[in-house]
């Protein structure tokens, strides 16, 4: 006996539409195997169970670890002029950051030296400026 057409037609549609959806978690074109699920019937998801699930750019993209971190460390204010008072209360600079740095190593800069650059609206003791103050400490 043949299937009648009205049974056959709906039951093929509704294969064709599973294969896609199963097609759609496997990374593949729904498209095709919705074509495939209606021309071939149950033997389409069959085949498709037994094919890998395709790794799409993407998913390579979200395992790969991304290490941001800047591999030389920027200074932490790179274009500013840097100014101190020293014991005589002379006002020395421009000084970039990295000699300002120096300076502080070597003694000239104490933590109750008034500094300035073009980010401060007065002269201000190193001291109560904790973040560059944690700056020129030496590196251990």
């Amino acid at each position: 006996m043949i299937a009648s057409p009205y049974i056959l037609m709906p039951l093929l549609l509704f294969i064709a539409y599973l294969t896609s959806r199963f097609a759609i978690k496997k990374n593949r074109d729904p498209y095709f195997w919705f074509g495939l699920g209606f021309l071939f019937g149950i033997l389409a998801p069959l085949i498709l169970t037994f094919l890998p699930r395709v790794v799409k750019k993407e998913d390579i993209m979200d395992q790969i670890p991304l290490d941001l971190t800047p591999k030389s460390p920027e200074p932490p204010f790179p274009h500013m002029d840097w100014y101190y008072l020293d014991q005589s209360h002379q006002q020395i600079g421009p000084l970039s950051f990295q000699l300002f740095k120096d300076a502080y190593e070597a003694g000239h800069i104490q933590n109750d030296s008034y500094i300035w650059n073009d980010s401060m609206t007065e002269w201000v003791v190193l001291s109560t400026k904790e973040n560059i103050l944690e700056t020129l400490k030496p590196e251990l």
